[in-house]
């Protein structure tokens, strides 16, 4: 009796780190809690509302020009100014929108989150 003896291949199968969140750009829109803050005049873009997550984001880049951003725990918004966003400074909020895209049709190498809704964050007690 002969046997055989032979290496079996498996595919490997990358796995995310799963402290960082990947998101998209553009719609649809998506929910993010952080606490949110003014640049400050030292910051090249000095007055604009920021939100800092407690866990990093990744966005992935696409074939339309799209940059990919991994470890993104800080990023400009975009708010409409009906939200009286200034009333939430220094709070920790959840906002919904999305990310706009890096091409749109002009280039911009900054991360922008358009903000449609605002809302402070309630922690749960377990």
């Amino acid at each position: 009796m002969m046997l055989h003896y032979g290496l079996l291949f498996l595919p490997v199968l990358a796995v995310a780190d799963p402290q960082v969140s990947c998101l998209h750009y553009g719609p649809p829109e998506v929910v993010i809690v952080g606490t949110l803050h003014l640049s400050s005049s030292m910051d090249k873009d000095a007055g604009i509302w920021h939100i800092m997550t407690s866990k990093p984001i990744c966005l992935p880049g696409n074939r339309f020009g799209d940059l990919a951003v991994k470890d993104l725990k800080d990023f400009a918004l975009v708010p409409n100014e009906s939200l009286h966003i200034e009333t939430f400074a220094g709070r920790t909020v959840v906002v919904r929108g999305h990310f706009l895209p890096t091409w749109i049709p002009h280039y911009h190498v900054e991360t922008y989150f358009v903000v449609r809704v605002i809302g402070e964050h309630k922690a749960v007690d377990p």
